[in-house]
């Protein structure tokens, strides 16, 4: 405020203090007013204000305010902060009065703050804004908890405002939350003192910096708070159900002139939050409102983590609701793994992120800042106790076919993402669990980014959604997809051999894959495999099988006299159970996922790369024999030995590639080819899959 301003103001003061000697006004007894005797001063400057001319500026409305407050007995100092857009009178017993002028032309809260002009004397360290002494570090944290309990939402400004409230509750419910969202009785200064041990605590609602007189039990004097405000009118009943409240200042009157027309609320300070409020660990609050993280005090902040909340949320000066109506639900549905509201996502939705990564794509796209006031921002904050996700969220899987130790008929799948720590001990515990497809699996082992658990080979709960739930908050669901390959592996003999011998084996492979591409941040590309090192070759699913047939003839001749010495006649079928490795009649092989990027721009194209290998007897042999021309007894002998019933007939590790879901035919080893037909996977992510 200017000398020349300020000196007007204070003879403005002056005159009004004489005229009120002589001018008649309620005898007021000092430290003894009553609720009504508030109303009817606060009505005295609602009055004044009426009578100011239409779209006053902010510096009128806070001269005004001023005066008719200095002109009121019942008060007992005033005062005003043009940083603030505050002016501000305090009845005797502590009850503060504040006028919110930030809605009026003139004001602009991005300016450094000013020289506070005090009408009525106070000490100097009344103004001094508290020291954040809070431990920087915190921040640069890694941190993975996950919140457990209900969600309270509440929407306090009217139907003229975004109903955030209407859009995030669907999100909570589909994660596993209880929501809390009570449009009669929601942001009521009775509900609010129920707040205790929610996850996520969301308010819509409006804020102003409150000057708190400091308390005997305080250690340090408190400057200034942020104070929220409430659905509860400030009425004469209302202050007799609150007296204690406004007497130490958690709840302060606030007549707001940023609305459309004057309302005069409750709004709750740092010491309401302090004295009623509890939330669980790693939970997250969001004060959607004016100056609810105002650079010049954290009070309001430090009370909320006090409290035990993890993550705090709020904006730095006046925010336009436009702005509020884009950026939080769209930071919301990032750590939600939900879709962009209006189709803002670019791609299938996000899968639940933690708020480092969504505001970073926040930023990105401009949406911290109000891009209609140019200076308020959003800012989020994480608190000693950490915190920074609210769901649990999988980033991809994949199965160990054959783990070490496991019993016949089970594998292993391996969930790697963020889960935060273990809330529960055992395979089987009611705080955790993970499910495929609607089975519950037993857990081997969880960390705050892997957990392994013993899956069954075929059957239920074997291919499907899976979902890791942590203290009934479920993580983004990823589909687990199965397919059957038959390959057919044949070897015929060469052209012009002869020979009609051939050799084929076909084996139903089952494989499983996480096919559905995920992002490592919010904006990152998609990967759909892991690096080698991650990914070890996989098995066949156990339940694959296959068979084989040979047959055939083949003739031969004395390679001096060209004369037919003998014939011999293939035969032979058989089944090849599925093997772990190559040892005994049976199949076996191993493939890895892997994936090109066929054109820019374009989702990159799935192949299969492996290996197969079989072994099958008896085989059966038909020797037709020439009478009189075999001399050599050697001959015969070799002959026999080759070719006699029994022989092995092995396919060693014939190599493939095949783009999933296709069929097609490579040449695989000497005159052989392997071939495949066209298959359809199940449980394939869809555009909706959040990756």
């Amino acid at each position: 405020m200017d000398k020349k301003r300020a000196l007007s103001l204070v003879m403005t003061l002056t005159v009004l203090a004489v005229l009120s000697l002589v001018t008649a006004c309620p005898h007021v007894t000092p430290g003894n007013i009553t609720p009504e005797e508030r109303v009817q001063a606060m009505d005295a400057v609602r009055a004044a204000l009426d009578r100011l001319p239409d779209n006053p500026t902010s510096e009128e409305v806070l001269d005004v305010a001023v005066a008719a407050i200095a002109k009121r007995s019942e008060f007992e100092a005033t005062g005003s902060s043009d940083e603030f857009g505050i002016a501000w009178g305090r009845f005797p017993g502590g009850t503060t009065y504040i006028v919110d002028a930030k809605g009026r032309p003139g004001y602009d809260s991005s300016r450094a703050k000013e020289a506070v002009e005090e009408v009525s004397p106070l000490p100097a360290w009344f103004w001094e804004p508290p020291v954040d002494t809070r431990d920087a570090s915190a921040a640069s944290r890694s941190q993975t908890g996950i919140p457990a309990g209900p969600a309270v939402l509440f929407q306090v400004l009217g139907t003229n405002y975004a109903n955030v409230p209407a859009q995030i509750s669907p999100w909570l419910l589909e994660a596993g939350y209880s929501v809390t969202a009570n449009p009669e009785a929601g942001g009521s200064v009775k509900s609010l003192k129920k707040v205790n041990g929610p996850a996520f605590l969301y308010m819509g609602t409006h804020g102003v910096i409150a000057r708190l007189s400091p308390t005997p039990t305080e250690a340090a004097p408190v400057s200034y708070s942020a104070a929220i405000m409430t659905a509860t009118e400030a009425t004469a009943e209302a202050q007799a159900t609150h007296a204690e409240d406004l007497a130490d200042q958690s709840l302060v009157i606030v007549e707001d002139m940023l609305l459309p027309g004057m309302t005069r609320n409750f709004f709750f300070t740092s010491r309401f939050v302090t004295k009623y409020m509890t939330f669980a660990p790693n939970s997250f609050v969001y004060m959607d409102a004016c100056d609810s993280d105002h650079p010049e005090t954290t009070r309001l902040k430090d009370a909320f983590f006090e409290a035990g909340a993890s993550l705090y949320a709020g904006w730095s000066a006046v925010v336009n609701d436009a702005a509020c109506a884009e950026s939080t639900p769209f930071l919301l549905c990032r750590m939600l793994g939900a879709p962009a509201p209006d189709g803002q996502d670019q791609g299938a939705p996000r899968r639940p992120f933690d708020y480092g990564d969504a505001f970073a794509e926040l930023h990105l796209r401009g949406w911290d800042v109000d891009q209609y006031s140019g200076f308020a921002e959003l800012a989020v904050t994480e608190g000693p106790s950490g915190g920074g996700w609210l769901r649990p969220s999988i980033e991809c899987l994949r199965v160990d076919e054959y783990p070490a130790g496991a019993s016949s008929g089970q594998s292993e799948l391996i969930v790697r993402g963020t889960f935060g720590t273990d809330p529960g001990t055992g395979p089987f515990h009611a705080a955790r669990s993970v499910t495929c497809e609607g089975e519950e699996l037993s857990i081997v082992s969880w960390s705050p980014e892997e957990i392994r658990a013993t899956m069954p080979i075929h059957g239920p709960g074997s291919a499907g959604d899976v979902i890791v739930t942590t203290q009934g908050i479920k993580s983004n669901a990823v589909p687990l997809t199965e397919w059957w390959v038959t390959l057919v592996y044949r070897v015929d003999a060469p052209v012009g051999s002869g020979s009609t011998v051939f050799t084929e084996f076909s084996i139903d492979c089952r494989l499983r894959y996480d096919i559905h591409g995920w992002r490592e941040t919010a904006t990152s590309n998609l990967h759909f495999a892991l690096s080698e090192a991650e990914d070890p070759p996989t098995h066949f699913a156990g339940n694959s099988f296959g068979s084989f047939r040979c047959g055939g003839d083949k003739s031969f001749y004395d390679s001096e006299t060209g004369i037919f010495i003998y014939k011999i006649i293939y035969g032979g079928t058989g089944s090849l159970p599925y093997l772990a490795s190559g040892l005994g009649n049976g199949c076996w092989g191993s493939t890895r996922l892997w994936y090109q990027i066929i054109a820019s721009g374009q989702p990159p194209t799935l192949f299969i790369d492996g290996a197969v290998f079989a072994e099958g007897y008896p085989r059966t042999s038909y020797f037709l024999w020439a009478d009189g021309h075999i001399s050599n007894e050697e001959q015969r002998r070799l002959a026999l030995n080759e070719y006699s019933n029994g022989s092995i007939v092995v396919s060693q590790g014939e190599t493939f590639r095949f783009m999933i879901g296709e069929g097609g035919a490579i040449e695989a080893g000497e005159s052989g080819h392997l071939s495949w037909q066209r298959t359809l996977p199940r449980y394939q992510p869809t555009s909706t899959t959040p990756r």
